[in-house]
C-alpha cells in the first residue's frame, strides 16, 4: 500500500476548496440560504474537515446510499433521502467521497431537482479521471478536490474491501500489481 494523499496536503487542499465554496455562496444569490447534502458514509472525514473551512451556516442534511459491495458496484440502495422541505427553492450542494461512475451523483442530482432545488453542486474528495458520468445540463459545474486513475482508494474515511481504514488520515492505494 501507498499515500495517495497526505493528510496535512489534504487539509490545506480542504481550505482552497472552502474558499471557492464560500466564494460561490457569496457571490450568488441563490446559495444565500444552499443546503448541504452529505452522501453517508465514506464523506463523513472530508465534509466534516471541509466545512471547518466554510464562513456560512448551512443546513446540513445527511442522506445515504450505497452502490458498491467491496469493490464490485451494484445498484443504487439509496436508504436515507433528502428531505423535501430542506430542498424546495434552494441552492444544494452535495458532497460524496468519490466520483466514480457517477450513478450515485446522478441519482442524488436528479432527485434534488426532482424536489424542487434551483441548483445543485456536486463536490467531491475524489473523481475518476476516466469516469463515464455525464454531468446532468442544469448542473454548472462540479467541484472535485483531486482526480484519481482507476486505482482502489482507502482511508480518510473510504473504506477498503475488508470494510476497514475509514479512520486512517491518509488517502492510500494499492499499487498494481505487474
Amino acid at each position: 500500500m501507498k499515500i495517495l494523499h497526505r493528510y496535512d496536503q489534504i487539509q490545506k487542499d480542504l481550505f482552497s476548496l472552502g474558499m471557492r465554496i464560500n466564494k460561490r455562496v457569496g457571490s450568488k444569490p441563490e446559495y444565500k440560504d444552499a443546503v448541504c447534502l452529505p452522501i453517508l458514509q465514506g464523506v463523513t472525514s472530508f465534509f466534516t474537515d471541509l466545512s471547518r473551512n466554510f464562513t456560512w451556516d448551512p443546513v446540513v442534511d445527511y442522506v445515504g446510499a450505497s452502490s458498491y459491495d467491496g469493490q464490485n458496484r451494484q445498484m443504487i440502495n439509496a436508504y436515507k433521502m433528502p428531505k423535501p422541505d430542506l430542498i424546495q427553492g434552494k441552492a444544494v450542494f452535495i458532497f460524496d467521497d468519490i466520483l466514480d461512475s457517477g450513478n450515485t451523483m446522478d441519482f442524488f442530482v436528479k432527485t434534488c431537482f426532482s424536489l424542487g432545488a434551483t441548483a445543485v453542486t456536486p463536490v467531491v474528495l475524489l473523481k475518476r479521471k476516466d469516469t463515464p458520468y455525464v454531468q446532468d445540463p442544469r448542473v454548472t459545474e462540479t467541484l472535485a478536490m483531486y482526480e484519481i486513475a482507476d486505482e482502489w482508494v482507502w482511508g480518510y474515511g473510504m473504506d477498503d474491501v475488508h470494510g476497514r481504514g475509514r479512520t486512517l488520515k491518509h488517502i492510500l492505494y494499492e499499487e498494481p500489481k505487474p
